[in-house]
């Protein structure tokens, strides 16, 4: 997975990038949301990982522009905070984020939620697969309708005439 980490946490972004290499990922970072957002469009990664201050405007429009892009890929976003109480969760949820992680980080804990995030990641991407699938098969339908309608066109004039 592409995982984007948008922290002006020099430190936290090392500690992330690290674990997340560890667990075969590929890491980018951005040290602010404005450059955050500018590297999310042009990466468009399956998990983000973002500090999290709920009086920070830039963050929530950040979640808004990723929960606003073609659904065909979906972005995992996990609030990173040292202080996630419960105002915190429920106005992080509201703007988008899928999971937080909470300072000090705990090592096996971001392995678990990178697991859940990839299996989240993968279903989605799975579903928009059969979807796409789905449709195809749709439009092939309609074109051999239209093409058994003139062929029973075709013999009722036949039938008629006979």
């Amino acid at each position: 997975m592409r995982v984007l980490i948008i922290t002006s946490d020099r430190i936290a972004a090392a500690v992330l990038t690290s674990l997340i290499e560890r667990a075969g990922h590929t890491a980018d970072i951005a040290l602010d949301a404005i450059s955050g957002r500018e590297k999310y469009l042009g990466l468009t990664p399956q998990l983000v990982v973002m500090s999290w201050d709920g009086n920070d405007n830039a963050v929530r429009e950040l979640c808004a522009a990723v929960r606003g892009q073609d659904n065909r890929y979906y972005s995992y976003l996990f609030a990173m905070s040292s202080r996630l109480e419960r105002e915190d969760r429920l106005a992080a949820m509201d703007a988008g984020v899928d999971d937080f992680l909470q300072f000090p980080l705990d090592s096996a804990e971001v392995f678990a939620r990178i697991r859940v995030a990839e299996r989240i990641v993968s279903m989605h991407a799975e579903i928009h697969a059969r979807t796409t699938e789905i449709e195809n098969m749709a439009r092939d339908m309609e074109f051999q309708n239209i093409n058994l309608a003139e062929m029973l066109k075709c013999i009722q004039h036949a039938n008629i005439r006979f």
